[in-house]
């Protein structure tokens, strides 16, 4: 592999795979390409990994206005019918 991915993964066979990255730095990931030799040295025409982006940063709530809050989850701030108190 090569550009700023690396996997500790160094086989393969016959068939479709993936391949799981080594830990990446948070960012933008746009040079990675990957390339196998067989067991005769022949090595592969590179593979070039689709860029990608890399955040693992959780987003942060800012605050909630009380007036975007409705009863029960419910959208149109009707309330849902009293219980009964009949005998």
């Amino acid at each position: 592999m090569k550009g700023d991915c690396a996997s500790s993964n160094v086989s393969a066979s016959l068939g479709d795979h993936s391949v799981t990255f080594d830990t990446l730095a948070e960012g933008r990931h746009n040079n990675c390409t990957l390339t196998v030799t067989d067991a005769a040295g022949n090595v592969s025409a590179p593979l070039v990994v689709n860029a990608f982006d890399l955040d693992v940063t959780a987003p942060a709530i800012t605050g909630v206005a009380l007036s975007q809050l409705r009863p029960q989850g419910r959208r149109d701030g009707a309330r849902p019918p009293s219980p009964s108190t009949s005998p």
